[in-house]
């Protein structure tokens, strides 16, 4: 029992130093400005406001980052207002830059439009004319940005910020000169000093006593509650005069004393304060955070000791820098913040978007004041105003804002919605002129501006470039089409008036340059073993060298032969064989032929050329297990096995896996075609298979129904080996393989899709094979030897479906099918299949002896009844899947 009572006494004191640490924790990092800010922050993310505040940003505030060094953060509490507001500033941050990105993204692609589609053939042309695209203006993308992020960001609440973000030096609430009228009370230190003509001289320091008095040894007692400092030095000098002729007195405050007020209502962290003496109304309010978001900013309320009451509109402080209504407090004042009763939003381009409480009689004029104006890229023509209708649909206002009397006359209601729309975008006085000009773009086209105007005002032609014939002006026609007007770039830069046409707004001037209007001769193609094929546009002079050295130089297999195909004078095609590389080698060979117009040049490849070697796989039960680059072409699978230090003395050779890359096999289009004929005869053997069966009554019972089910091959052999049907297809060798097992060759262009080819591995290996048994390797092939496996499956319409341990004195088909309780009625076990591991597939009755790993595959038959007895129609649509094949391609063999 004494035991007892110890333990529990330890977990008492356990619990009581726990709880004080806690409570101690808490203390320091301030439970209830934590608990406030916590629930602002979950306000702000959910945005629900008693409006349902909609999210709004002023497009011209700049993002920042925190005011604070960023290392700071490892030293902030994660609990306190100071981290929950720096994250919530680093959030806003990475929104704006993933609009921003989208933005870019979104831009880039509009003006890749026209460009060349894919990278594999080069188009110079269409090079050049991406170059020419006008670059993207960051007054667009920030426009844009910040349109997006109007439904991103919390439209914030006029006067928090001052605040949530206003600095104050809170020593200075408890020091500093006291004003000329601050009177003297309780708690209050003075300094009285006195001197006398001869040079003696007493200082006091004392605190005035809960009486309100203060004791000066030469004086005696003074009453000094209520007086100013002022009034207290003249009763000192009055009485020093009364007694000593020669004496005079100074008196100064040296401390201000504490005081205790109560911050009640919305505030951020209400309760008793301890301010000082000097504290007035806006410092007791910002060292208790300020009203929260549902707190009034308009009606608060200052109640003394004797219940007489003050009233503070913080507007008037914010709006004109009036601190008229900072009234002084005096100990036990209370300072009360009630509920915001009326609030509206003020959104869109507005100098100051925000939520604004507002007064019974708020004008729309008032709220745009309060809100520092619309911005100048703002809409003048009208405000909208959106306001709630109780049960009715909400109903929507127009006001000019160029109307004064309207602004004057509109009376705001709580939760009004405010929206300035922006003006129109659009320059309607400038012209564009684009082309082989020095300065291409918008101007201002003035009182009027001519084409040849236009072009000197652009720094005038590139005559290298330009052609001087031709240049056309698209103009738009008030039905919404585009007139074309052509004109000669010559006689315009001449002052014919016939071809200086007086430009109108929104025009385009087109210059075009010279290869755009001649005819498309000036082209030459280069393709083959080139590393940037394509179309390049023929400069005069150019040569086989200038041309490859454009396209980026040969690729490593080129074989070092240049086709160029020219049309001759008599409409042939002439082919002139030259030597790429001795043109490399030396500009001035004559292998370095000039080229012509409409030149086409073939660089062939050399396929016997070994650029990087072939790779096979080889994984499973030989020595050395891994990949094995070919020594040459057409190395023999022998080889590789000897390269690998032979089979291991668990290798199961018979079974041996050989895959290879189907496109090393056959062509995509011959598998398609072969798929798409066997698609053909297995829906045509259904058919059939449909047709017999209802012209016999056919049915499935329930032992074929069970014996074959749904199930495939694979999940029968597995299933009896406890395997789980999704690892049925694992790697037979997967316990047995190295770190090398997993590697996978790649297929370039069917997506590793790999087909099965059965080779004689025992025979390769111990030298009995044929030649062509013996395979050549190729690139990506893979060889999986497995171990020796001890079981036999037998699968299909047979009374027990299992697999069991291979038996060496008895390999007969029929001790196997024994051992699997027979076959069933509904089995065709003249049919029977027996799968080898090598991958082999024979009929049971050629098969004298049953080897390790082999399959007995035992196929149903259909059974056919009376039509008189069907007693279950809808099995004939359950068979029809599952006995297709069975019934049309095993019956015809």
């Amino acid at each position: 029992m004494k035991r007892f009572l110890v333990l529990i006494g330890i977990y008492i004191i356990f619990v009581s130093t726990t709880a004080y640490a806690q409570y101690s924790d808490y203390k320091r990092t301030d439970g209830r400005a934590l608990a406030n800010t916590l629930a602002e922050t979950a306000k702000i993310r959910k945005g629900n406001d008693e409006f349902g505040e909609r999210v709004q940003r002023d497009p011209y505030v700049e993002l920042t980052k925190p005011d604070f060094n960023q290392r700071n953060e490892y030293f902030l509490d994660k609990n306190s207002q100071a981290y929950v507001k720096m994250r919530l500033q680093e959030l806003e941050k990475q929104l704006y830059e993933k609009t921003r990105k989208e933005v870019l993204s979104e831009r880039r692609a509009k003006l890749e439009v026209g460009a060349a589609a894919t990278d594999k053939f080069y188009n110079e042309a269409d090079d050049l004319r991406n170059q020419s695209i006008e670059s993207l203006e960051s007054a667009d993308i920030e426009r844009e940005v910040q349109r997006r992020m109007d439904s991103e960001v919390v439209l914030k609440h006029f006067g928090k910020d001052f605040f949530d973000s206003g600095k104050i030096d809170r020593a200075s609430l408890f020091e500093g000169l006291a004003p000329s009228d601050y009177k003297l009370g309780a708690g209050d230190e003075v300094k009285i000093i006195i001197w006398s003509d001869i040079g003696d001289q007493t200082i006091y320091d004392m605190q005035i006593n809960p009486e309100g008095q203060i004791y000066v040894p030469m004086l005696g007692v003074i009453q000094v509650t209520g007086m100013t400092v002022k009034r207290l030095e003249e009763v000192v000098v009055g009485r020093l005069s009364e007694k000593f002729k020669h004496f005079k007195g100074q008196a100064t405050l040296t401390k201000v004393r504490t005081i205790q007020v109560f911050v009640t209502g919305e505030v951020e962290q209400p309760g008793a304060m301890i301010v000082s003496g000097l504290s007035t109304a806006f410092s007791v309010l910002y060292q208790s955070g300020g009203p929260t978001r549902r707190g009034s900013m308009r009606n608060i309320s200052v109640i003394g000791q004797n219940g007489k009451e003050k009233k503070i509109d913080l507007y008037d402080y914010f709006l004109t820098g009036d601190r008229r209504q900072d009234v002084s407090i005096a100990n036990g004042d209370t300072i009360f913040v009630p509920m915001a009763r009326k609030r509206i939003i003020a959104g869109g381009l507005i100098a100051r978007p925000a939520v604004y409480e507002i007064t019974e009689e708020t004008t729309l004029a008032k709220v745009i004041e309060m809100a520092g104006g619309i911005l100048p890229n703002a809409y003048s023509g009208r405000v909208s105003i959106t306001r709630w209708n109780g049960t009715e649909p909400r109903l929507a206002f127009d006001v000019e804002l160029n109307d004064r009397q309207a602004l004057e006359a509109f009376v705001m209601k709580s939760g009004d919605e405010i929206k300035i729309d922006q003006a129109i975008e659009l320059v309607g006085n400038n012209v564009k002129i684009e082309g082989p000009v020095n300065r291409p773009g918008k101007y201002a086209i003035g009182k009027s501006l001519t084409v040849k105007e236009l072009i000197e005002r652009a720094g005038g032609i590139i005559k290298e470039e330009a052609n001087m014939i031709r240049g056309q002006i698209y103009r738009k026609l008030e039905s919404g089409k585009q007139q074309i007007l052509g004109f000669n770039l010559t006689f315009a830069m001449a002052g014919d008036k016939a071809h200086n046409h007086v430009l109108l707004p929104f025009d385009i001037v087109r210059i075009f340059a010279e290869e755009e209007v001649k005819s498309d001769v000036l082209r030459i193609s280069i393709d083959g073993a080139i590393r940037r094929p394509g179309r390049y546009i023929y400069r005069t002079g150019m040569t086989l060298v200038d041309l490859v050295v454009k396209a980026r130089g040969l690729t490593v297999d080129a074989d070092g032969i240049a086709e160029i195909a020219r049309i001759g004078e008599k409409n042939e095609v002439n082919i002139i064989r030259v030597n790429i590389k001795n043109a490399l080698n030396n500009a001035k060979s004559a292998d370095n032929i000039e080229l012509k117009a409409l030149d086409r040049i073939s660089l062939p490849s050399n396929m016997e050329k070994r650029i990087e070697a072939d790779v096979v796989v080889l994984k499973g039960q030989v020595k050395r297990p891994g990949p094995y680059a070919l020594k040459y072409r057409g190395e023999k699978l022998s080889s590789l096995i000897e390269r690998a230090g032979g089979l291991t003395s668990m290798a199961f050779a018979e079974g041996c896996v050989f895959m290879r890359k189907a496109e090393h096999i056959t062509s995509q289009n011959q598998i398609e075609t072969a798929q798409a004929m066997q698609n053909d005869l297995y829906r045509q053997a259904t058919l059939d298979l449909r047709a017999d069966l209802l012209r016999a009554g056919a049915k499935i019972d329930g032992e074929l129904r069970s014996s074959v089910g749904m199930k495939t091959v694979t999940a029968q052999v597995f299933e009896s080996s406890s395997v789980e049907s999704g690892e049925l297809a694992q790697d037979l060798t997967k316990a047995q393989s190295s770190v090398f097992s997993e590697i996978e060759m790649k297929s370039k262009e069917f997506g590793n899709k790999m087909v099965r080819i059965p080779v004689p591995l025992r025979d390769v290996t111990e030298k009995r094979a044929e030649d062509y048994e013996d395979i050549a390797l190729l690139d990506g092939d893979q060889i999986t030897i497995p171990v020796i496996p001890h079981t036999i499956s037998i699968v299909g319409a047979v009374m027990n479906p299992t697999t069991i341990l291979y038996n060496t004195r008895n390999t007969s088909a029929g001790y196997y099918i024994k051992k699997a309780g027979g076959f069933t009625n509904a089995s065709d076990h003249r049919r029977s299949l027996v799968v080898r591991a090598g991958g082999e597939v024979l009929r049971m009755r050629d098969v004298r002896k049953i080897e390790r790993g082999d399959i007995i595959l035992v196929p149903p038959k259909a059974k056919v009844v009376k039509p008189n007895t069907m007693k279950e129609i809808s099995n004939i649509a359950g068979i029809l899947g599952n006995l297709a094949v069975t019934y049309k391609v095993i019956n015809d063999n």
